[in-house]
């Protein structure tokens, strides 16, 4: 049985990234989808389509030939959850990335959770 399915998520796009490919199917759940419809507003990848209950169909995004997503990684984990305040979450490489935060408000960027002053769990980095 899958115990993490956020990061078996972002490893099937990391994968799917380094060996070219223009999509990836991963595991749907609502997690998945709030990170998703993040990373889909950053410009991280073209869009993600729900095919049923269960999977999700993710087109990655390509920069002349250059896949958009460099790395990919899960920060809090369910044996070690990461908590930040609103004033604690800084910039993930001084801009060039982002974090995913889990907030009250729902699932955002670490820029959109600084506007608004919100803090909560470090889900990932992407860069």
């Amino acid at each position: 049985m899958l115990q993490d399915i956020t990061a078996d998520m972002f490893t099937r796009i990391r994968n799917a990234a380094a060996a070219k490919h223009g999509r990836c199917v991963v595991p749907c759940n609502g997690v998945n989808l709030g990170i998703l419809k993040v990373i889909k507003d950053s410009g991280y990848i073209k869009d993600f389509q729900r095919i049923d209950f269960k999977t999700i169909k993710v087109t990655l995004k390509y920069f002349y030939g250059e896949n958009v997503i460099r790395s990919i990684d899960r920060i809090s984990k369910p044996s070690l959850r990461i908590y930040k305040k609103a004033k604690a979450i800084k910039p993930y490489m001084r801009g060039l990335g982002m974090y995913i935060v889990s907030t009250n408000r729902g699932i955002i960027s670490d820029t959109k959770a600084r506007t608004l002053n919100l803090g909560g769990e470090i889900i990932g980095s992407l860069t």
